[in-house]
């Protein structure tokens, strides 16, 4: 008995069975061909989404490669460093001062908390020295801090300069902005 003749046999004691059974067959391949083509769908849109990302990063490295060569962006990009410097140092000196006054009152001064204080003072007087050392090189003096770039730019510095910020402004990754950003010295 051939495979044909056990399927004719099958059919006339249940029939519709073989019917049901490729019918079930179908659908299983059905989904299997619908799981396939979204997998390949898939596939093709991380495709398109990593090339486009790869295509953004490499407009970013070239915008920021021309900013690099613009004297103009680099001064400003030091300045704004300049002032963030300035102001943190500012806010040291304040928490230096505020720790003198309250020992008064308990008795006891924190020499560590001081030293720490002082120390990140010199940090910023350094960093100050650095930035306009290299205004110097560029033979241009620093921008004043209520310059409109160097303004959006500073209190974007935290993090580019290595320091932990609580949160960044919202156009800090806005263009130009993030471009100037890529040429902060750390």
């Amino acid at each position: 008995m051939t495979w044909q003749d056990k399927v004719a046999h099958l059919e006339e004691a249940q029939p519709g069975c073989v019917a049901a059974a490729q019918a079930e067959q179908e659908q299983k391949a059905a989904a299997i061909e619908a799981a396939r083509v979204q997998k390949e769908q898939e596939r093709l849109a991380k495709e398109k989404a990593d090339k486009l990302a790869e295509e953004q990063r490499e407009a970013a490295r070239d915008r920021q490669a021309l900013l690099a060569q613009d004297p103009k962006a680099r001064r400003a990009v030091y300045s704004a460093e300049i002032c963030w410097f300035q102001s943190d140092r500012q806010e040291v000196i304040a928490a230096i001062a505020k720790e003198r006054r309250y020992s008064k009152i308990g008795g006891v001064v924190d020499m560590k908390y001081l030293y720490e204080r002082q120390e990140a003072v010199r940090r910023d007087d350094d960093a100050i020295a650095n930035m306009r050392a290299e205004l110097k090189k560029e033979r241009v003096g620093a921008l004043p801090c209520s310059d409109k770039l160097v303004a959006a730019l500073t209190p974007c510095m935290t993090e580019p300069l290595g320091y932990e910020e609580d949160a960044k402004p919202s156009h800090c990754s806005d263009l130009p902005y993030a471009d100037y950003l890529g040429l902060v010295s750390n």
